[in-house]
């Protein structure tokens, strides 16, 4: 019931394993959380409609994050 996952700033951590089994999905799923900010780039361009030089600016003021810790 317990399993350990990786994590890019953390390394190895051990979290609740489903209490569940299912044979037809023997394989567990990625519990890999995205990091603070990670897709920020992609939601502004795709959903918002930004352009590269929008985005560029909001990392240049500090307004985007960018980063992994």
């Amino acid at each position: 019931m317990v399993r350990t996952v990786p994590d890019p700033v953390f390394g190895e951590v051990t979290i609740p394993g489903f209490p569940f089994k299912y044979s037809e999905f023997p394989e567990l799923p990625n519990l890999q959380a995205p990091l603070l900010g990670e897709h920020n780039a992609e939601v502004l361009r795709q959903q918002l409609g930004y352009s590269e030089a929008q985005i560029s600016a909001l990392r240049a003021k500090g307004i985007l994050f960018v980063g992994n810790t």
